[in-house]
């Protein structure tokens, strides 16, 4: 995979202009851009717990919109001085730039050092540009990538950076209208980083960028409309979760009475069984009694026809043998009787 690198630059001044699609920061909107001073619009995809990593370096003597316009008059006075004429109206006293870099930076600045890769940035820009306002590495974001603000004149050529940079791009003998200064960067930066092995970009790579970042975006907010679902749904799992919960606890509410009332069943069933084999038992006492008194009875009834019949026919033998056997069984009859009632 190659490793690129990407320098833009894009002059600017005290306002913000827009055209078309794209936007033009003012001095003071980028610093705070640069700063994370403002408010971050979603789709850059800030990764807040790497903010901590950034690194904004300041300049200050031009820390200030005041700072810039004092030195644009120092501009103005020398290019006077040197073309006896003014300086042309659409002069832009900055340069703001933009250096990214492959998806690889996201490891790789760990290996150069974020300090070193900073420092050497830097003495870049002094080299390049001449006068720096502000150098800034953004490490919370997909790929580390650096926003840099330098002043845009050159005061040994008395030319603005601009302007030197369109002449090139309009040479005949640069038909591709290539930006050397990614050349240079790329070059200074492998002489004094061990190690580093990026080569210059095209252009189109930084709308390569943009629309791999679109489309990250893209990627982002579906995965976050995915997730919205999901919480949905597991918003209605607890919810049916708790519902069953109920539905058990009121299950078990409900188990336990009717177990309350089993027992209570079964303990009033225990007494009445007892209760009722008690008057079972009493009852077949009674029905033995009844049975013992009948057969007395009807003992003594048979007793008294056989006395009245041996006594008609003079059997004085037969009548002495059934008065002994009859005694015999009365006391057999009593003796069983005494035997219950010692129970």
């Amino acid at each position: 995979m190659k490793k690129l690198l990407s320098l833009t630059i894009n002059t600017q001044g005290f306002k913000t202009i827009k055209r078309g699609k794209k936007t033009y920061r003012s001095f003071t909107s980028q610093k705070e851009h640069n700063t994370r001073k403002e408010k971050m619009d979603a789709n850059y995809l800030l990764k807040k717990e790497l903010q901590h990593l950034n690194i904004n370096y300041e300049n200050p003597n031009y820390s200030t919109e005041e700072d810039i316009r004092t030195e644009m008059e120092k501009i103005e006075a020398d290019y006077k001085s040197h073309y006896n004429r003014k300086m042309p109206k659409n002069y832009k006293p900055l340069i703001n730039g933009l250096i990214t870099f492959s998806e690889t930076m996201q490891e790789d600045i760990k290996k150069y050092g974020v300090e070193n890769m900073t420092a050497a940035m830097l003495d870049f820009l002094k080299e390049e540009y001449g006068n720096v306002c502000s150098l800034d590495l953004h490490m919370d974001e997909t790929t580390p990538h650096f926003h840099f603000q330098v002043i845009n004149y050159n005061y040994k050529e008395h030319k603005t950076h601009s302007a030197v940079l369109e002449k090139s791009l309009r040479d005949e003998n640069n038909p591709t209208r290539i930006n050397y200064a990614q050349d240079r960067l790329a070059k200074y930066l492998q002489s004094h980083i061990k190690e580093f092995d990026y080569q210059r970009g095209e252009i189109r790579s930084i709308k390569e960028y943009h629309n791999r970042r679109k489309g990250q975006i893209e990627h982002l907010k579906k995965l976050e409309e995915k997730t919205q679902e999901q919480e949905q749904e597991l918003i209605q799992l607890r919810k049916n979760a708790k519902n069953a919960h109920n539905e058990l606890s009121q299950l078990k509410d409900k188990y336990s009475k009717l177990n309350a009332e089993y027992l209570g069943l079964e303990a009033k069933y225990s007494s009445m069984k007892q209760q009722l084999t008690d008057e079972y038992n009493d009852a077949i006492e009674e029905i033995l009694n009844d049975l013992e008194e009948f057969g007395k009875e009807k003992d003594a009834i048979k007793f008294l026809g056989l006395v009245v019949r041996y006594a008609k026919g003079e059997q004085a033998e037969k009548l002495h043998k059934l008065i002994k056997k009859y005694g015999k069984k009365i006391k057999g009859v009593d003796r069983r009787k005494n035997n219950r009632n010692s129970m």
